[in-house]
């Protein structure tokens, strides 16, 4: 509702931008978990496209930091900034 791309698609977003990180730096054997996932809501996104820049803040051991930072395709300012924690998981055997 609003006109806008809603809080549940955006955080779903955010999610797998981290994740596609996390893919790219292990060749895409990721076996890490989301922990923790800590929006803000800066302005709405409106109805168009919207890209998601993530970067690592901490990508060694097991407990992994990332930030993502969300904005319209069409516009520099970031509307939504969120901080992410990931654990990576004990490899079994």
């Amino acid at each position: 509702p609003g006109d806008t791309v809603s809080g549940p698609a955006i955080m779903g977003l955010a999610d797998m931008a981290m994740w596609a990180v996390l893919l790219a730096g292990s060749e895409g054997r990721d076996e890490s978990l989301t922990a923790n996932m800590h929006v803000n809501f800066l302005r709405t996104c409106g109805p168009g496209p919207i890209i998601a820049t993530a970067r690592l803040i901490k990508g060694q051991g097991r407990s992994i930091f990332g930030e993502i930072a969300i904005r319209r395709s069409d516009s520099e300012e970031v509307a939504v900034h969120v901080t992410t924690s990931w654990v990576r998981m004990a490899s079994a055997g």
